[in-house]
């Protein structure tokens, strides 16, 4: 899925991908924050376990994958709503690359100090 790409298909695949198949992630993340923990599954079972900020930034990257599904899939196959599509997914991918880089950077600093 790239950014300026316009889905093919019509309301079936409208609504299971950009509304059903999009909440799933969201709700995983809200969940998250809810809790304020997770953790996440690596190679060979080797577990790593968020709280807090971290796990917080962890959900914020569920929702803005999920909110990316549902501009690219929903609002994508509307014609008159093409800007709608693209300035969402780019907000969406904006969110999520933040969102994961303060991850990814505090863990580092973590594991590195």
């Amino acid at each position: 899925m790239e950014l300026e790409d316009i889905p093919s298909g019509g309301r079936v695949k409208m609504w299971f991908f950009g509304v059903i198949v999009a909440i799933l992630p969201i709700l995983h993340g809200v969940r998250v924050l809810i809790i304020g923990a997770t953790t996440i599954i690596g190679r060979r079972g080797v577990r790593m376990e968020l709280a807090g900020f971290d796990a917080w930034c962890v959900g914020v990257f569920f929702i803005g994958l999920g909110a990316a599904l549902h501009f690219h899939y929903f609002w994508g196959l509307f014609q008159a709503s093409q800007a709608v599509s693209q300035i969402g997914k780019l907000a969406s991918a904006s969110v999520m690359m933040i969102a994961l880089a303060v991850v990814v950077v505090r863990v580092l600093i973590r594991v590195l100090s």
